[in-house]
């Protein structure tokens, strides 16, 4: 059981994220993210398979630990992937120049958004 969990975990903390740049060629994006997120989703039904192992008393407590981590990465990934794409759906628009001049509060709030997630992606990336 033991070994279980440790073969878990190890190949959870080996799963790599691929990045490509953006359209606007400066920004990072996460690709494939929906086969990362299978992997998780495999990660999950092989902890609930542990669940019903009437040996993981022992180990339930790593079992819980792994779980809220599968749990949360999972949760993430459906974020980040909306946002990505919302992201490149309103950078392609707001890097119009006649859009920054008829919506310049918007573009504001999109810029201030942007610097943000480009800091995020660097930190991820880097």
């Amino acid at each position: 059981m033991s070994l279980a969990l440790e073969t878990l975990d190890r190949e959870m903390k080996h799963v790599e994220f691929e990045f490509e740049l953006a359209p606007d060629g400066e920004t990072r994006l996460c690709r494939q993210m929906q086969n990362v997120q299978s992997i998780f989703e495999e990660f999950n039904l092989r902890i609930n398979v542990l669940r019903t192992n009437p040996h993981i008393k022992n180990f339930f407590d790593r079992l819980i630990e792994i779980e809220k981590t599968v749990k949360a990465v999972l949760e993430i990934m459906v974020d980040w992937i909306i946002f990505q794409r919302n992201w490149l759906y309103l950078n392609g628009i707001f890097a119009k120049s006649e859009i920054s001049k008829q919506l310049a509060a918007e573009v504001r709030q999109f810029h201030n958004l942007d610097t943000n997630f480009k800091l995020i992606i660097k930190s991820i990336y880097s």
